[in-house]
């Protein structure tokens, strides 16, 4: 890339060329003509925007830090979904609330995140399990904004075991039917 500046009348005052030297140096710098640093330093630090914009190697626009906050909606069904997301994208918690089918009865309560996870993009995946019992599935959630998110929670079919409401159940069968939720900041 080459620079000239130029007067009114036309007269070169400087010449900057900025140039490859090795694969460790990613840039050269060589001027002349009579002009003051400031005006050096200027246009080398214009030199080097105009080089390195669009060659990095990050993606542009926001992380997923962007998520941050304590986040509640709703399941399709219109029971409470609760995350926290830290401020570095990573969803340390996540409650949804659920209605398992039990035998002739039924059990509420929550899926709760297995562990913490890292928001990929504008989403991530992982496994909830509802407390006192072997029922894990698996939970999405996708962002569409930095306020609002959608998800899924899968369903569980097998021998199950549960404490619920005081009684312990064991059983065979589907308990848990997949589902969908919906939050917002």
């Amino acid at each position: 890339m080459k620079a000239v500046g130029k007067d009114r009348n036309g007269t070169t005052l400087y010449t900057l060329e900025l140039t490859t030297l090795s694969p460790e140096t990613s840039f050269g710098f060589r001027g002349r003509g009579i002009i003051a640093m400031n005006r050096i330093t200027v246009m080398f630090a214009l030199a080097g925007l105009a080089l390195f914009t669009g060659c990095s190697d990050s993606p542009t626009g926001p992380g997923p830090e962007q998520y941050a906050g304590v986040w509640t909606g709703t399941t399709g069904a219109g029971r409470e979904v609760r995350m926290v997301v830290s401020d570095v994208g990573v969803v340390d918690s996540l409650s949804i609330r659920v209605r398992l089918s039990v035998g002739l009865g039924s059990c509420t309560g929550p899926l709760l995140l297995d562990e913490p996870v890292q928001i990929t993009g504008d989403s991530y995946s992982a496994q909830a399990t509802f407390p006192g019992s072997n029922i894990t599935t698996s939970v999405t959630g996708s962002f569409s904004s930095a306020s609002a998110v959608t998800g899924t929670h899968g369903s569980f079919s097998g021998s199950f075991q549960l404490v619920c409401g005081g009684s312990y159940i064991i059983g065979t069968g589907s308990p848990l039917s997949s589902g969908t939720w919906e939050a917002t900041k």
